[in-house]
């Protein structure tokens, strides 16, 4: 038999007992006993893992932003009459993520897996938060931790508070420390592996992980991708938390912002180190199921089962 003719028949036993409670192959026990859930990153960080933005220059975010410094100055008696944002370029605001984790990677319920015409190379999508909440599951992914977010304010001329700040003004920053909690209702997951040695007879089959893509669906509304984000400032006296809270919350649930956290976690999940670690977790899982179900030494036993 074809190795491409047993391969596909061996993915369709997996897929189902990836789906299956019962399993040592379940995917949900998969996804937490590989450190997928929580995920601190590749290796497991104990305090998280973090994402530096540095300067926010898409002109969404920078709008949404420029309404922190008015709110700072009109709460705050100390500063300037027409306290503004600073001029972009090029002070643009700056955001960083610390302390970083994900969870709700463990509800999950796996599609049947894609062998492509090549015979080489696997497709498989999961879909997250799908099982009921009497699986035990979270309900929903959520990605968490603390933030930084930096605006750079200035004073207008004295003499004309409602005009902009002039060019060589002196910068001010201000800097809102706090948490952060994105939730995501739904969304899922692709990844494309290529699958080594079916025809060498001995040689273990192993399995790389090309590529990790993260989908989230687009809000109809908004036109960014599905999911809200709330903060909660920390760092600035208590009657100015609301004023910033507001801010800073408009300025993350902006969609070019929302989408920009996606795109930084699909890069952080696509980085060499992390699909290393990935594609060594598969070829153990491949290697152990071989073994199980008597398919060494590979490929004639497999020849002879299936």
């Amino acid at each position: 038999m074809p190795a491409t003719s047993w391969i596909q028949q061996m993915i369709d036993e997996v897929y189902h007992e990836i789906n299956d409670p019962s399993s040592a192959y379940y995917g949900p026990k998969f996804v937490v006993a590989n450190h997928y859930d929580p995920y601190t990153g590749i290796p497991p960080q104990p305090g998280g893992f973090g994402w530096n933005f540095g300067q926010m220059t898409q002109p969404e975010f920078v709008s949404a932003a420029s309404s922190i410094c008015p709110t700072i100055g009109a709460s705050d008696s100390s500063k300037c009459l027409g306290y503004t944002t600073s001029a972009v370029p090029p002070n643009y605001p700056k955001l960083n993520l610390t302390a970083v984790s994900i969870t709700g990677f463990s509800n999950v319920v796996l599609k049947e897996p894609q062998l492509q015409p090549d015979g080489v190379t696997l497709v498989t999508t999961a879909d997250f938060s799908t099982l009921p909440p009497s699986s035990g599951y979270p309900a929903k992914v959520v990605i968490a931790g603390q933030f930084a977010l930096t605006v750079y304010c200035c004073c207008p001329p004295a003499n004309s508070p409602t005009s902009p700040c002039e060019a060589n003004a002196p910068i001010d920053p201000q800097t809102g420390q706090g948490t952060f909690t994105a939730t995501i209702p739904s969304c899922s997951a692709t990844v494309t592996c290529t699958i080594n040695n079916l025809n060498n007879p001995g040689v273990i089959p192993t399995l790389t992980a090309d590529s990790f893509n993260f989908l989230v669906p687009t809000n109809s509304q908004t036109h960014g991708p599905n999911m809200s984000i709330d903060v909660k400032i920390t760092n600035v006296p208590p009657d100015q938390q609301s004023g910033w809270n507001q801010q800073a919350m408009k300025v993350f649930n902006d969609p070019k912002a929302l989408a920009s956290i996606l795109n930084t976690l699909i890069a952080t999940m696509n980085q060499p180190g992390d699909l290393a670690v990935l594609a060594n977790i598969l070829t153990t899982q491949l290697d152990n199921y071989l073994r199980a179900h008597g398919l060494y030494p590979y490929p004639a036993a497999a020849a002879r089962i299936f």
